[in-house]
């Protein structure tokens, strides 16, 4: 088996069953994370934590990891990637070689192959389950003490939550997947409250809305999880800026860390080093020094998260496909001095929230350039364009991601590119191409 087709292979299940699905279906009539269950938990070798959220999963799992590898071996599983599929598994910050994602789905794939025989026409295994089984056979391969596994959409029909785990850290959660996981913010709070399994020994949980924050508090009550709050337990505060990232105090119980630097840009990012810090203080067994803590948050790196790509003129680049990340996208301009002119490419499927980034961005922006990425699986069409237009909202429709690039370099003005994770891809592919060349 080659590398390629073991990827094929993580997705085999999925795509024979997608000519039987519906595609307003929500997870619950979809998904069967049962399938995974007990393959998973015989895979699970080392105390695990399982991180959700509706943003900043990605960056709190890092974070945590970039924490605990101070001092133990770390095994990380996160999702999408950008550049390399095996970005999604990395022990101690290495990612895992062709030879070994090979090796390990070798290794699983008989089993996965028994529960596929048995499958009615219409249902699958999901890609994640798969990929979390190849995660635990290498972390276990590489004897490492703390697996850090990241969910996907949601939790309750979540093949992750299927590992054993000690704790669980729930992000900031807002109205997002809103097809697949429920209309609502609380509804959608109930399937990430999942993440909390009887016999954890703590839940952290960022800044939630009330209805979010009642349905986290059902559950953890249910399944007698003490449960860690931002602002009662831990925090940030004092957030200051830099063009290479933010400075910020720390308070986690009565414990208080002045002036730590994170080399990321964002608000929330400091909100979501909290929750990491005083997740990975009660997981690691001992408090983290100071400076573990200090040069942990320092090393810290998330490509395409409001990414400042270039300096002059400044070019930021941000996943955000929804108008609820916007936010942190306009504090981003405001704090880096710009204040309208803004190029903005939106390289946002037809199917999701296009209108509402471009609405919320047309204040600052000079020009909207609307693109596409190389992912064949997402549609991008002039639709968007009409969409627009029919908003009073002036755009042009550029359709690849290099010309749109190209485009907003002859503009010259500050440019800010949000979209979709394989726009980020094809975006990074060609800025570092650029700086190679």
């Amino acid at each position: 088996m080659t590398r390629d087709e073991a990827e094929d292979y993580i997705y085999e299940s999925y795509l024979a069953a997608q000519p039987y699905l519906r595609y307003s279906d929500p997870d619950s009539l979809k998904r069967h994370p049962e399938l995974t269950r007990d393959i998973l938990r015989s895979l699970a070798h080392a105390p695990a934590i399982v991180v959700t959220g509706s943003k900043g999963k990605g960056s709190v799992a890092r974070i945590v990891a970039a924490l605990l590898g101070r001092s133990h071996a770390v095994g990380l599983m996160t999702s999408p990637h950008i550049l390399r599929f095996n970005e999604r598994f990395s022990v101690d910050g290495k990612d895992i070689s062709d030879d070994k994602l090979v090796s390990c789905l070798e290794a699983v794939k008989p089993a996965f192959d028994a529960v596929q025989q048995g499958l009615a026409p219409g249902r699958f295994i999901s890609p994640i389950g798969i990929e979390t089984a190849i995660a635990l056979t290498w972390f276990e391969r590489m004897g490492t003490d703390i697996d850090v596994l990241e969910c996907g959409k949601g939790a309750r029909y979540d093949d992750v939550p299927n590992v054993p785990h000690r704790f669980a850290a729930i992000n900031t959660i807002f109205a997002e997947h809103t097809r697949e996981l429920g209309p609502t913010v609380g509804a959608i709070a109930h399937d990430k409250s999942y993440v909390i399994t009887p016999g954890m020994e703590g839940v952290f949980v960022a800044p939630q809305q009330d209805t979010a924050m009642e349905e986290i508090q059902e559950r953890a009550e249910s399944e007698e999880v003490p449960l860690f709050c931002y602002g009662r337990d831990f925090e940030a505060s004092q957030v200051r800026w830099g063009r290479d990232g933010i400075t910020f105090d720390l308070r986690i119980g009565a414990r208080r860390i002045e002036d730590v630097r994170l080399s990321l840009l964002g608000e929330f990012q400091a909100r979501n080093a909290a929750l990491a810090v005083a997740l990975a203080d009660a997981a690691s067994g001992t408090p983290l020094a100071d400076e573990e803590i200090r040069d942990a948050l320092a090393s810290v790196r998330m490509p395409g998260r409001l990414e400042l790509l270039q300096e002059d003129p400044p070019v930021l680049l941000d996943a955000c496909i929804n108008r609820a990340s916007c936010s942190q996208v306009l504090d981003a301009l405001s704090h880096l001095g710009i204040a309208g002119g803004v190029t903005t490419i939106i390289g946002i499927p037809d199917d999701k929230d296009f209108l509402g980034v471009a609405d919320a961005m047309k204040e600052v922006s000079g020009t909207i350039i609307l693109t596409a990425s190389s992912n064949p699986h997402y549609v991008f069409t002039e639709k968007a364009h009409d969409v627009l237009a029919e908003q009073g909202i002036a755009s042009l429709f550029v359709p690849t991601c290099t010309d749109a690039l190209r485009q907003a370099r002859e503009i010259g003005r500050p440019t800010c590119i949000l979209g979709t994770t394989s726009l980020i891809s094809d975006i990074e592919r060609l800025v570092r191409g650029s700086v190679e060349n």
